[in-house]
């Protein structure tokens, strides 16, 4: 599918982890 999107939540869980 779209790398963007699995990049975004990957980014998106290592902030969420990092908080």
């Amino acid at each position: 599918m779209s790398a963007s999107i699995a990049d975004s939540l990957t980014k998106l869980a290592a902030a969420q982890e990092r908080r």
